[in-house]
């Protein structure tokens, strides 16, 4: 009997040792959720999001990154600023225009630049639209409430050829709406604000012949005066089977976003793993292959945004922090 409770005595410290020491190694690889904001589904940002959300998962063990449907530039700005996302993509216009509204972004750090989304207004090839200038008075897809792809719509046709909003008939549809509005005949044109091939314009090309509706270069340039962070782009020809001539256009960089309130460890690895798996980066899709070391600092210069600390740790082992 003193050797059963002997033995007994034995096996609870050895119980106590090995749940203590589970507690302490579940404790040790307790993973942080972060929210990235990677807009809707049929986007540039939702794929690319989804695809460096997977190699942080991957190669980042501490993190467990989720995406975060939401409208897109405009919504993800005002949702990193007030502490509900974590990581997320915008044009930079977007950013300076969050400035320009006095919205508290003090929370916002750079993580990089990457690929210019590019303006690209699409109709049916026998649409009778041949210029921006045409688009009074027509049923406009000009991206959903709160995206970028409204804000922009909305600046480049004021901006650029004294159109308000009021003198469209404006329908707000996300990305990857528009491919069948503009194939049920619901709309007269689509504005796609992404990189070029745009998930939009291939769609609607695959079934239906369309054509993109070029901006006036006296147009493209009165809006980079005003606001210099839309500068005028070329998308050359061969881009779309359908593009038989470069076409001019206004973009924006996209800038990769981060919480200030991510320690400067974690963010240095969330670098170091985007950009130290090229294939896998470059294979989720084209835009992809813009986020590069090449690109960190494109457009950046003026945004009086500063990169995250572990940001700036990385490009200093890289030898191209400046």
């Amino acid at each position: 009997m003193k050797r059963f409770v002997t033995l007994l005595k034995i096996s609870l410290v050895l119980s106590i040792l090995i749940i203590s020491l589970l507690l302490i190694l579940s404790t040790s690889f307790a993973q942080q959720h972060l929210a990235f904001g990677i807009a809707k589904p049929g986007g540039t940002f939702y794929t690319l999001g989804a695809g460096f959300a997977n190699i942080f998962n991957k190669y980042v063990p501490e993190v467990q990154v989720t995406g975060e449907s939401t409208a897109g530039s405009t919504e993800n700005v005002n949702l990193l600023a007030t502490k509900q996302l974590d990581l997320g993509f915008a044009g930079s216009a977007y950013y300076l225009s969050a400035k320009e509204r006095g919205l508290d972004l003090s929370n916002l750090r750079l993580i990089s630049a990457g690929y210019v989304s590019v303006v690209q207004w699409i109709v049916r090839e026998e649409s009778p639209i041949k210029s921006l200038k045409d688009f009074v008075g027509k049923r406009i897809a000009v991206g959903s409430i709160g995206s970028g792809t409204l804000e922009t719509s909305k600046l480049a046709l004021e901006v650029g050829y004294g159109i308000s909003i009021d003198d469209i008939k404006a329908v707000y549809l996300g990305k990857g709406e528009t491919p069948n509005a503009l194939r049920d005949r619901a709309v007269d044109a689509a504005c796609s604000f992404a990189f070029a091939p745009s998930p939009d314009a291939m769609d609607i090309s695959s079934t239906t012949a369309v054509r993109i509706i070029p901006f006036d270069k006296e147009a493209a340039e009165k809006i980079y005066k005003k606001y210099p962070a839309y500068p005028v782009v070329t998308i050359p020809k061969g881009t779309y089977k359908f593009l038989k001539d470069d076409l001019l256009t206004i973009g924006t960089p996209c800038l990769f976003l981060v919480s200030a309130e991510l320690g400067e460890d974690l963010v240095y690895k969330i670098v170091k793993a985007l950009y130290e798996h090229q294939e896998e980066k470059d294979a989720i899709m084209p835009a992809a292959k813009g986020f590069n070391l090449e690109n960190v600092f494109r457009g950046t210069e003026n945004l009086d945004l500063p990169f995250h600390l572990g940001a700036i740790k990385y490009y200093k082992e890289k030898g191209i922090w400046k």
